[in-house]
């Protein structure tokens, strides 16, 4: 397979768009097929065979596991690496490049809020209306904080019916209907209170805003956003980004243009990852990776502004075991376990890596593993290499308080799944 594909020439195209130079030819380890491995490293090649036969013997075949690592001159450990493996939400990546390259890190969206009829005495005497605009993190206290918006502009009550339309969620229920019957529940009862009197309407399709336009509510910046889908792995998230977007095709198409990832070694039919339709190779999964990090520096973010940062972050990274600064994304379905991102290190540098791992019943198992895989490397290549704090948006106390209360809605939203 391996040979078939360098004589196709694509290897040495991808080498270079992933700016990888050429390899030489593949070498043999004991029991592992090695692909243009640089530079020879006994120590690292018996780790990788201990680490596929320790698999091997809890009934988990080594054909069944892929790795891929790299800097960015040198392949440093491939098993499997070019094998379409079933991704789960390492598929997040993917989310993650196409809705950077489609809005920028720094793009909020907008939910638009506005009144037919007339206000005196703090009551409005008509409709409100809520159009969406795709933010997918619109929760308790952003609806609170909109309330006190509507009492500073002297709305208390509202006798008409509360009207929702457009790309919306509540607290990540982007049904229409349901999510304003939330929103209402929690005006009536929140101190400050918006009474409605009406009925709750839900609309898929947005309406022209006819009335008196009266808030327009942003979210938080793209590259936060982003940030707390891939810490807690919100699938709600991702498939909201993703239905924006246009599809699962229009991520692999963004994907297939950044010139990273091999046509054969993609295959996406939702954003999430759940379900077993998504299919990448690790070497893909470490050139969406790569793809990401190339889209942030224009915004002077790097990976940790968006991904999971071991020893920084909850979420899916607070139970882990990897080395300090790691900054990653995870993978999990009943039958599959994935771990990809970047390793530092002292000898290498930024060492980019996806492990792959299938078999049925045992992502634990396959978590320690990982782990226990990582940081040997990371001591054997000098890891531990500490990073300072991402800060990607400082703002002011009242922006740093309001993503703090949406960072504690995703936290009590990841425990609870």
């Amino acid at each position: 397979m391996f040979n078939e594909f360098f004589a196709s020439g694509f290897l040495g195209f991808w080498l270079k768009t992933a700016r990888v130079p050429e390899l030489p030819l593949s070498r043999q380890s004991t029991s592992v097929r090695y692909s243009a491995l640089q530079p020879i490293d006994a120590k690292r090649d018996r780790w990788v065979d201990s680490y596929l036969s320790g698999l091997a013997q809890q009934g988990m075949a080594a054909q069944q596991q892929g790795l891929w690592f790299q800097t960015a001159e040198d392949l440093l450990v491939d098993h499997q690496g070019q094998q379409l493996q079933t991704p789960a939400s390492l598929t997040k990546v993917a989310t993650t490049l196409a809705a950077l390259k489609t809005w920028g890190a720094t793009h909020q969206f907008k939910t638009q809020v506005w009144a037919t009829g007339s206000v005196r005495d703090g009551v409005l005497t008509g409709d409100l209306h809520i159009q969406g605009g795709g933010d997918p993190l619109f929760v308790t206290d952003e609806a609170i904080a909109l309330a006190a918006n509507l009492n500073t502009l002297g709305i208390r009550k509202i006798t008409g019916q509360l009207i929702v339309s457009g790309a919306f969620a509540f607290n990540l229920d982007t049904n229409l209907q349901t999510a304003g019957e939330q929103i209402k529940a929690t005006w009536n009862a929140s101190n400050p209170s918006v009474v409605i009197e009406g009925s709750v309407v839900g609309q898929a399709q947005s309406e022209s805003q006819v009335g008196q336009p009266l808030i327009s509510h942003a979210s938080l910046p793209l590259a936060e956003i982003l940030k707390m889908m891939n810490v807690y792995s919100s699938n709600r998230i991702a498939e909201a980004l993703t239905q924006q977007l246009g599809g699962a095709e229009v991520l692999q198409k963004i994907a297939l243009e950044t010139g990273r990832i091999a046509p054969q070694e993609i295959l996406l039919k939702n954003g999430s990852g759940l379900g077993q339709d998504n299919k990448l190779s690790p070497r893909a999964v470490v050139g969406l990776f790569q793809a990401v990090q190339a889209e942030l520096r224009g915004h002077k973010l790097d990976l940790g502004d968006v991904f999971p940062v071991m020893g920084q972050d909850h979420g899916t990274v607070k139970e882990r075991q990897m080395p300090r600064s790691t900054t990653v994304k995870t993978g999990t379905l009943w039958n599959t376990s994935g771990l990809a991102g970047v390793l530092q290190t002292q000898r290498y540098g930024t060492v980019w890596f996806a492990m792959m791992n299938s078999g049925n019943d045992f992502t634990d198992g396959f978590r320690r593993e990982q782990d226990k895989f990582l940081k040997r490397l990371a001591q054997h290549w000098g890891g531990e290499v500490m990073l300072s704090k991402t800060t990607a948006f400082q703002g002011d106390s009242t922006t740093a308080q309001r993503r703090q209360k949406i960072d504690r809605f995703m936290q009590d939203d990841f425990l609870s799944h």
